[in-house]
C-alpha cells in the first residue's frame, strides 16, 4: 500500500504480534519499505521468540488413607514443580485449592500470601520467585478432611507476573476408607464341633472401592477346616484340642485391617478299658433283660481270675459259687465290670444260673 510517511509510522506505532494458539518457539517480523519516487527500498528484520506459558508437572492422582495425609516430594517420586523459561525476578503467583481437606506447603520463605488466605488451609494464594514456588511446592501436604472418605481434586495454577501466562494441572485425589476388622468374641468348643465364627468390617463406601476378608490361622496345635475362608461369617472344625488364634483380614480400597479371636478346643476323652488290677473289689450290676431284676456280684481276693468267693447274699451264683466259673461262662459277653479305677470288658449276652434251681436267665451288665 503506498501511504504518507506519517500515516506509516502511525501503523506501526502500537503493532501488535501473536503467534498461533499453543504455539512456542521462534519467529520473525519482516519489514520492507519502498520509496514511490526514487524505488528506493529499505528493510529489517525482527527476530521474535515465542515463549510457552508456565508449566506446571504434577502427578495424575494420589491416594490416601481415611484420616491420614500424602506427601508431595521429589524424594517420594511424586513432586509437584513449576518451570518458566521466561521468568524474571518479577515474580509467579501460584494458587492451590482442594474442596474436602487442607494444603500445607513445605516452606513459605520468599512468599507473599494474598487475598487473605494462609497456610494449611483448602486455598493458598502466594507470589514469589520461581525457585520460592519450587521449593514451596517440594513437600506441598494434603491432609483430608476428619472422617471423609471419596474424592478430591488438587488444583494448581501458575501465572508469570511479566507476560501473564499461566499454566495448570489438576492431581485427582482419592481418599479411602479404613476398614476396621473385627473377629468377633473368643469362643471354647469341644474338639471334632464346630464353632460359629461371628466376624464383621465397617467401613465408608468409596466409588470404585472393593471389600475383600479372608479367615487365616495365626497360630494352634492343629489345622483348621473353614466352611468359608472369605466370609466374615463362617464355621470353623479343629482337628487337635488345644488354643487356636484365628486372624480375621479385611482389605478396602488398597487400606488393610485385621483382627484376631482365641479359639479353646476341649478334649474329649474315651471310655476307659483298662483291665482289672489285682487285689482291688469289683463291682457289676447285672440285670435281667427278660426280669427287670437286679443282682450285684462282688469280687475279691489275690487275683482278679480267683476271688474266695461271690457272695450268696446277692441271690446269684457262678458256677457253683465260683467266679473263675463265672468268667468261662461269659467267654465273649458284651459286659463292663466296672471298679474303682479299672475296667474288664466281655462281649457277648450269656446264661448264668441263678440261686433257684432250674432257673436260668439271661443278664445285661452296667457299669456301677
Amino acid at each position: 500500500m503506498t501511504v504518507t510517511l506519517a500515516n506509516l509510522n502511525a501503523a506501526l506505532n502500537g503493532l501488535v504480534y501473536t503467534p498461533k494458539s499453543g504455539y512456542s518457539g521462534p519467529d520473525s517480523l519482516q519489514i520492507s519499505v519502498k520509496d514511490s519516487g526514487d524505488n528506493l527500498t529499505g528493510s529489517a528484520t525482527v527476530a521474535i521468540a515465542v515463549n510457552p506459558p508456565p508449566q506446571v508437572t504434577a502427578p495424575s492422582s494420589a491416594n490416601v488413607s481415611q484420616n491420614g495425609s500424602v506427601t508431595f516430594s521429589t524424594a517420594l517420586g511424586d513432586a509437584i514443580t513449576v518451570a518458566d523459561i521466561s521468568a524474571t525476578p518479577a515474580s509467579d503467583s501460584l494458587t492451590l485449592t482442594v474442596v474436602n481437606g487442607t494444603l500445607t506447603l513445605a516452606s513459605t520463605s520468599g512468599l507473599a500470601f494474598q487475598n487473605g488466605t494462609t497456610n494449611k488451609s483448602a486455598l493458598i494464594e502466594v507470589i514469589g520467585t520461581l525457585a520460592n514456588v519450587n521449593a514451596a511446592l517440594n513437600g506441598l501436604v494434603y491432609t483430608p478432611q476428619t472422617g471423609y472418605a471419596g474424592p478430591d481434586s488438587l488444583g494448581i495454577s501458575v501465572t508469570d507476573q511479566t507476560d501473564v501466562l499461566n499454566g495448570s494441572a489438576t492431581v485427582a485425589i482419592s481418599v479411602n476408607s479404613v476398614p476396621v476388622a473385627s473377629a468377633g468374641p473368643n469362643q471354647t468348643v469341644s474338639q471334632g464341633a464346630a464353632v460359629s465364627l461371628n466376624g464383621s468390617v465397617t467401613y465408608t463406601s468409596v466409588p470404585g472401592a472393593t471389600l475383600s476378608t479372608v479367615w487365616q490361622v495365626a497360630n494352634g496345635p492343629g489345622t483348621v477346616t473353614f466352611g468359608n475362608s472369605a466370609s466374615p461369617q463362617t464355621t470353623a472344625i479343629f482337628s487337635a484340642a488345644g488354643t487356636y488364634y484365628l486372624r480375621l483380614v479385611a482389605t478396602y480400597g488398597g487400606q488393610t485391617d485385621q483382627s484376631y479371636v482365641t479359639i479353646t478346643v476341649d478334649s474329649v476323652s474315651p471310655p476307659s478299658t483298662a483291665k482289672l488290677q489285682q487285689g482291688v473289689n469289683s463291682y457289676t450290676r447285672m440285670t435281667d433283660t427278660r426280669r427287670t431284676r437286679t443282682a450285684v456280684v462282688r469280687g475279691f481276693g489275690s487275683s482278679p481270675d480267683r476271688p474266695r468267693s461271690a457272695p450268696y447274699s446277692t441271690g446269684l451264683r457262678c458256677g457253683g459259687s465260683h467266679f473263675p466259673s463265672c468268667r468261662s461262662l461269659l467267654p465273649s459277653c458284651a459286659r463292663s465290670i466296672a471298679r474303682r479305677r479299672n475296667t474288664i470288658r466281655k462281649t457277648a449276652p450269656c446264661a448264668i444260673s441263678t440261686r433257684r434251681p432250674r432257673w436260668t436267665t439271661r443278664f445285661t451288665q452296667s457299669t456301677i
